[in-house]
């Protein structure tokens, strides 16, 4: 399973590209949707008028508002967000952001640290940090039992 050292501050170091934008209460959604299918995110957190994250837009929000058949262009993002905005710190562990993100059943997990919003996981970005820390732990296995070899070989020469 994962590794105690797989903090989320790791996570947010391998992944591809650390930008977040964030977009203010008074959007509207369409205006919401074109900038994340510009940028090909699946949730947009949004800000208060000073700036501070105060809620989330995600894929399934805007499919809501499909089904009621709202007017995009006049629905603003703050209409519509989650504002229970559940954050992560840099520091916790890759477990412990699982168990957020299970018990909470979101896919996306904004980072926050003293210094502000430092990024957004997701559940593939956890997925990933898995999948590539076992296959870590195996390559680091099999280069012991090599070492390992080559020292007996080395011993009965």
């Amino acid at each position: 399973m994962a590794s105690s050292t797989l903090n989320i501050r790791r996570i947010l170091g391998n992944k591809r590209s650390r930008e977040v934008f964030m977009v203010p209460e008074t959007i509207s959604l369409m205006q919401l949707v074109k900038q994340a299918c510009d940028r090909g995110v699946g949730a947009v957190l949004v800000s208060d008028k000073h700036g501070k994250p105060v809620g989330i837009v995600t894929e399934r929000d805007i499919m809501r508002q499909c089904c009621q058949r709202v007017d995009f262009e006049k629905v603003k993002a703050g209409d519509v967000m989650g504002r229970n905005l559940v954050v992560a710190s840099p520091s916790d562990d890759i477990n412990h952001a699982m168990d957020l993100m299970i018990s909470k059943n979101i896919r996306h997990l904004p980072v926050v640290s003293e210094n502000g919003l430092e990024g957004i996981i997701t559940i593939r970005d956890l997925v990933h940090a898995i999948r590539q820390s076992d296959k870590d732990e195996i390559e680091e296995f099999v280069r012991y039992l090599q070492t390992s070899m080559e020292s007996k070989q080395t011993d009965k020469e």
